[in-house]
Order: C-alpha cells, then sequence, then structure tokens
C-alpha cells in the first residue's frame, strides 16, 4: 500500500519513462543514514505529516494511522541515535546543538496530529497529554526558525483549548488557549492556508485540521 513504502527503504529510485510525468509519485524513505541528518529528518517527516493530513481528509485513516506511526518511527530511531552521539554530561545538562534538537518542533507536528485523533474519539485524557507535549516541543527554541512551526503550535493551542472547553471547570482555560490560538495566527503568514470561515462554534475563524472534532 502506499503507506507501507514510507516505511521501507527503496533501493531503485529511478522514474520509469513509460509512465505519464503527471502522475503521483510515491513517497520514497531516505536511507537511514540521511535520516539521521537533522535537516532531511525533518523535512522527511514533515512530508509523512503532509500525507496523513491528506488521508484524513480523504477519509482514509488506515494510511493516515501508518504515515502517523511512520513518522513517530523516524524521530524515535533519530532520538535514539542522538542520544548515542553525546556524553553523559552533555545529556545530564540537556545541552544540544541546535542543529542536533531540529526534531522537536516537527515531532511536535506529529504529536498534534496524534491528539487529534485521540480527542476525536473521545480519549480526552490521552488527547490531553499529547497536546501538552506538542505545545512543549513547538515552544523549543528549534521552532523559532521556521513560521510555519508557531503555525503548527497555535494549532496545538486550538485543539488542547477546544478539549479544555467541553470541561466546565476548565473551560476558562480552554477559552484562553483559544484566543492564544487565533491571535498566533493572525501573526503568522501562512495562517491564512489553513482558516475556515464556517463559524461552526461562533468564532470568526477555526483552523481546518480542528473542524472534524467539533
Amino acid at each position: 500500500g502506499k503507506a507501507r513504502m514510507a516505511t521501507s527503504t527503496i533501493a531503485d529510485n529511478s522514474v520509469d519513462d513509460s509512465k505519464s510525468s503527471s502522475e503521483s509519485k510515491e513517497v520514497v524513505k531516505p536511507t537511514e543514514n540521511l535520516l539521521l541528518e537533522p535537516g532531511i529528518m525533518a523535512a522527511y517527516v514533515s512530508v509523512l505529516c503532509n500525507f496523513a493530513e491528506l488521508y484524513e481528509l480523504t477519509g482514509e485513516l488506515n494510511h493516515k494511522e501508518e504515515y502517523l506511526s511512520a513518522a513517530l518511527a523516524v524521530i524515535k530511531n533519530y532520538e535514539a541515535q542522538l542520544h548515542t552521539d553525546n556524553s553523559a554530561s552533555e545529556l545530564k545538562k540537556g545541552v544540544f546543538p541546535l542543529s542536533q534538537v531540529l526534531h522537536k518542533p516537527v515531532l511536535g507536528r506529529v504529536l498534534t496530529l496524534v491528539a487529534h485523533r485521540e480527542l476525536s474519539v473521545g480519549q480526552t485524557v490521552v488527547a490531553e497529554g499529547l497536546y501538552r507535549s506538542a505545545i512543549d516541543n513547538l515552544s523549543s527554541p528549534a521552532a523559532l526558525y521556521d513560521p510555519r512551526y508557531q503555525h503548527e503550535r497555535a494549532i496545538a493551542q486550538g485543539g488542547y483549548g477546544l478539549l479544555l472547553t467541553r470541561w466546565d471547570k476548565r473551560a476558562s482555560a480552554g477559552q484562553d488557549l483559544l484566543n492564544q490560538s487565533e491571535d498566533l495566527l493572525q501573526k503568522v503568514p501562512v495562517a491564512r492556508l489553513a482558516r475556515d470561515d464556517s463559524n461552526d462554534i461562533g468564532r470568526e475563524d477555526i483552523v481546518i485540521p480542528l473542524t472534524g472534532m467539533l
């Protein structure tokens, strides 16, 4: 299946000239060594997240789950190598070069998508933990270099806010998060690419990835 292509290394990357150039291409997984390069790892995981969102929109949720699982596996392997490459003293201090912690914001994006899934099936406690972890990762210094991650943080805050508004005693905190999410979306240039004017819950703008959970 398409999603399984994301979890296996493809040896032959050549293009079949007999196929139309307009035909969509499968995701080709970089070699394991390349995936230990922070920029390549982050870019590849981002592609997997894009496909996961695509399959959610087309209703092919089994493929969505496979892509999210593949993304988490890549990050887990990267983190394991990161800890292997750093000395015990550096680990204890939590000191890493910025280039080595680029997995944090992209991990935040994956966790946000998983949290959306858990919230959609009523697993609110699990979703809360995932949202909190996602926001933490998307608030790391490594997320500041790319405005797209600020957009992803706004989505995570919006999802967490929606969750909290379902609990009477935490509805006020949820509204605060929704307001923070909206304020951040106003500041991020790419925000307009993921807005929905359906006004389903009385707000002027709702982030598209959240509409399926309302």
